[in-house]
């Protein structure tokens, strides 16, 4: 049997290592999910990036699925419009009516523990597309 190795990372310090959302929005005229992310080193050194995930990609029924539990955890009738990031662990949620929405992940607020998390899978979406689109 092998040996544990104790990791001292919490689990949470994944959420705010790269790549991280900073701006998210589908264009419905272009059929596309725009996610403007900080992406890891390892990808680019520019401090920000921009994916653009078109709909006959096979990453955009990810995105698609991600941002559809994003609309179901904003608990609104209205759709999002884009999603944009304030700092730390806190994002506006801005809706179709003009209603804005701020999350802000806390260990007592699990939704705004879980919109960070799916921005997180958001996040590393987007950078797999923009690398695939780098790299054909």
């Amino acid at each position: 049997m092998s040996d544990v190795i104790d990791l001292p990372l919490e689990d949470d310090d994944r959420l705010y290592a790269t790549p991280l959302v900073d701006l998210l929005y589908y264009d419905e005229e272009r059929c596309a999910y725009f996610v403007t992310f900080v992406p890891s080193d390892e990808v680019s050194h520019e401090s920000t990036e921009i994916s653009v995930v078109q709909d006959s990609s096979p990453e955009f029924v990810q995105l698609d699925a991600l941002f559809g539990r994003l609309e179901e955890l904003v608990g609104s009738n209205q759709h999002i419009v884009r999603v944009v990031h304030q700092g730390g662990g806190n994002f506006a949620v801005h809706l179709l009516g003009g209603a804005v929405k701020e999350f802000m992940d806390t260990e007592s607020n699990s939704v705004g523990h879980e919109v960070s998390d799916r921005l997180k899978q958001i996040a590393n979406v987007a950078e797999i597309a923009f690398r695939l689109a780098r790299c054909p």
